[in-house]
């Protein structure tokens, strides 16, 4: 049998550390990655590797040579041009005449090779996959087998909403080599994408061997140190090079340690290195081959490459030192703190937490570093929300932030792409947006400045004029503070989608921009898009003549005149109420026909009933597909999971069609047959089609809610820690097999007395809950059960 190591990763996460290595040689305890590979390989017998390369190919040539030192028969199959991961194997056709082992040199695992060997022999299978069980599976293949280890299914890098399962493919594959017939040569194609959903089609079966044994994804500099911590802590077996100074501390023979050190281990100390008097070495230093680290210096949970250089009095605390670097005396790295390969660190600076210095760069005596130094990144909370990027004004949302947001998703767009850029109606917000558009300049990128306007109107703009995006600035103000969104859409008028999202999320925290030079600059030009949208909103709510009474409308003053112009068609007279944050105002609403409140962007909508009471939630959503079904009969919508069953039959019963879709917004638009104007995510959209309900029925909005159904449903959160999440939906589907079916954004369990959503919260550590049932008792029955269950399964 032989064997095929993967090896042409460039890495990028795990920049700067990869910027002039190619991720396989990437060292774990001062030792490439990929020796652990071999050695792996070497311990089961397989000693004819095949080695597929493509970023910096020498480095991992020049290294292991054609493998004899290292007891292995090495053959290098290099990749002019990207192959995907099943490409990669099928240019090593030549070589494998027989079963082999696929396995990344970009990982860490003990795994018990020759027992999936077995595994696989006994299943019969064409191609058996390594599977294991993690804590957070958004960055694998999630996959499912049935009891005899059968593959059912299995999606590549999901959402939390996607997530099925804690059990993952970890690229580790026992292949039979007719396989490589089913490749196509000379073109990208990828094992998990496209080579097995092929095979799976063609009726032949796959099979997955579950390993309890250790097993890293070095995919982020976090789990690059976190593997090394395993390492020493004992957590996978791999032979460590040094001898033991004393439990959970090694070190190698040469290593010149002053009797005055101390070392609070665990902790690793490479060849040839120096550490000088009076140093402390914290739990979970690592010191690299040759490397200095200068007296009265401490470190705690810091990594130093080979022949790197620490100075006097260094602190370092959950930093990483690449090789052949040096910092001067009295610095200070902080937290999460990355210097890349050749870089010069001056005499007492200090790098601030979560920065990256990339490599041969310099930086002065006693500067201060608080962001990264022209590559990497400070690690960042989710940056994404349903509609873009959002925080608080003046703390995660500045002008430099806008700056840097713009530049991360200008680089996912070709150069000379065009851009709307618009704002609402705040100061903050004009000047988040003069900080975007010179930055989207830079980028090469062609901007129109849409002014002041609403994020439905931009929306409406750019597929008029068919532009490749916008921009949005949103604020929402709150009782003591200003929120901005970053808003940005695709060419379709819709949110960016998740892939996307996750790329300029990576790019801004990475600071990963493209940069054009100066006679490439993008253009800008200005437009005004508010007719675009008054255009298209009347043909939508299609005024037919019905005309309502005086509406009373509570939003913000900027926005009152767009939204007047708006429904004004439809109502005898409009009347500003004031702000939704000035309840003072309210009582000039009560002799309306109609009291509406509107937030800032005009999307989210509450309406006021004959008693001053909210009708809100599920009661509005409802309203307002009973609204556009009576009034726009025929018209398609997706509608979020969580709806409640009344709001779909309401719109099939008026000949419309609901879709259940994920929460997001953008799945709810894509199912949409006029994505613009939709009931729940357009609220002013939802108000002209209530006003001409209203004026055709002669109800009020309470009297067309008593004409529904009435709704048995409960919705609560649950703590679920991130980790846990994919493990509780395997153990709900094992003890609910019969009555679970999978929903978009979750799972739903059918039962006799009613219906039970589980579902995802995408941005943070929870689980929802929804129940809906035809009786209040059966509602806090169910509730409780699927809640207890829940519980039960976190213990």
């Amino acid at each position: 049998m032989k064997a095929v190591i993967m090896a042409g990763g460039k890495g990028t996460r795990l920049r700067p550390l990869t910027c002039s290595l190619p991720k396989p040689m990437v060292p774990l305890l001062n030792k490439p990655c990929m020796s652990y590979i071999i050695e792996l390989l070497k311990a089961h017998g397989l000693t004819d590797i095949a080695v597929t390369t493509q970023y910096i190919p020498e480095a991992i040539t020049r290294y292991y040579g054609d493998g004899r030192d290292y007891g292995v028969n090495l053959r290098y199959y290099d990749e002019t041009v990207p192959l995907g991961t099943a490409g990669s194997i099928k240019n090593a056709e030549d070589f494998l005449d027989e079963r082999f082992v696929v396995i990344s040199g970009d990982a860490l695992t003990d795994i018990d090779l020759t027992e999936a060997v077995r595994f696989h022999e006994r299943s019969g299978s064409s191609a058996t996959l390594v599977l294991a069980r993690v804590e957070r599976p958004l960055e694998f293949g999630v996959v499912q087998t049935d009891p005899n280890g059968k593959i059912i299914r299995f999606l590549e890098k999901p959402d939390w909403p996607e997530v099925f399962s804690d059990t993952v493919n970890t690229g580790i594959y026992i292949v039979e080599p007719d396989v490589l017939a089913q490749i196509p040569a000379g073109r990208e194609y990828d094992f998990s994408k496209e080579l097995f959903p092929s095979l799976m089609e063609a009726g032949i079966p796959l099979y997955g061997y579950v390993t309890d044994r250790y097993w890293s994804d070095i995919g982020s500099i976090d789990q690059y140190k976190q593997t090394q911590f395993d390492m020493l802590d004992g957590k996978v077996e791999v032979q460590l090079d040094g001898r033991s100074l004393m439990p959970g501390v090694w070190a190698h023979e040469d290593a010149q340690l002053d009797e005055s050190v101390r070392i609070l281990g665990p902790a690793y100390i490479g060849s040839g290195a120096r550490v000088e008097p009076g140093t402390v070495l914290g739990p979970y230093s690592i010191i690299g081959h040759s490397a200095r680290v200068g007296g009265a210096s401490e470190l705690e949970r810091s990594i130093i490459w080979d022949n790197a250089q620490l100075g006097q009095a260094v602190e370092m605390r959950g930093s990483l030192l690449c090789n052949h670097s040096a910092i001067g005396d009295g610095s200070r790295l902080k937290a999460q703190s990355v210097i890349g390969s050749h870089c010069r660190i001056g005499r007492r600076a200090t790098v601030a937490g979560n920065v990256h210095v990339w490599p041969e760069k310099e930086v002065r005596d006693d500067a201060h570093v608080p962001t990264s130094l022209i590559w990497g990144g400070a690690a960042a909370s989710r940056l994404f929300g349903d509609w873009g990027a959002q925080g608080e004004a003046g703390v995660e949302m500045t002008p430099q932030s806008a700056s840097r947001f713009a530049q991360a998703y200008a680089s996912q767009l070709p150069e000379g792409s065009r851009l709307l850029v618009t704002n609402s109606e705040h100061p903050y917000a004009a000047i988040m947006k003069e900080s975007i558009i010179p930055a989207l300049q830079t980028a090469c990128i062609d901007v129109i400045d849409g002014g002041t306007t609403l994020p439905d109107a931009a929306r409406a703009y750019i597929l008029e004029a068919g532009m490749d995006g916008y921009i949005h600035v949103q604020h929402a103000a709150g009782e003591s503070e200003i929120r901005i969104r970053l808003e940005c859409g695709d060419a379709a008028g819709l949110p960016i989608a998740s892939a996307v999202a996750r790329k300029v999320e990576s790019a801004y925290n990475h600071n990963d921009f493209r940069r054009v030079q100066p006679d490439r600059l993008g253009g800008r030009g200005e437009t005004y898009v508010n007719d675009v949208y008054a255009r298209r909103f009347a043909e939508a709510a299609g005024w037919a003549g019905e005309e309502l009474g005086t509406v009373a409308v509570c939003c913000d003053p900027g926005i009152f005149g767009l939204t007047a112009a708006l429904l004004g068609p439809g109502a005898s007279r409009i009347v500003y109420a004031g702000s939704p944050n000035e309840h003072a105002f309210w009582p000039l609403m009560a002799g309306a026909d109609l009291k509406l409140i509107l937030d800032e962007s005009g999307r989210t909508l509450r309406v006021l009933d004959a008693r001053g009471e909210a009708i809100e939630g599920d009661d509005l959503l409802c309203l307002a597909v009973a609204a556009v079904s009576h009034c726009s009969r025929g018209r398609t919508f997706g509608l979020p999971v969580d709806a409640p069953a009344v709001a779909e039959s309401i719109a099939e019963g008026l000949g419309g069609h609901a879709r259940r879709t994920k929460n997001d917004p953008r799945s709810m638009l894509q199912a949409t047959d006029d994505p613009l104007f939709h009931p729940v995510l357009n609220g002013l959209y939802a108000a002209a089609m209530l006003m001409r309900h209203m004026a055709r029925s002669g109800q009020r909005p309470e009297e067309i809610l008593a004409a529904i159904p009435p709704q048995y449903r409960s919705r609560e959160w649950i703590d679920c820690p991130w980790e846990r999440k994919g493990s509780i939906f395997r153990l709900l589907t094992e003890r609910h097999e019969s009555e679970a079916t999978e929903w978009p954004g979750g799972l739903r369990f059918d039962h006799d007395d009613g219906s039970v959503l589980v579902l995802h919260a995408t941005d943070a550590p929870l689980l929802q809950l929804v129940v809906e049932t035809d009786s209040h008792e059966k509602l806090d029955w169910m509730t409780q059960k699927y809640r207890e269950e829940i519980a039960q399964y976190l213990i």
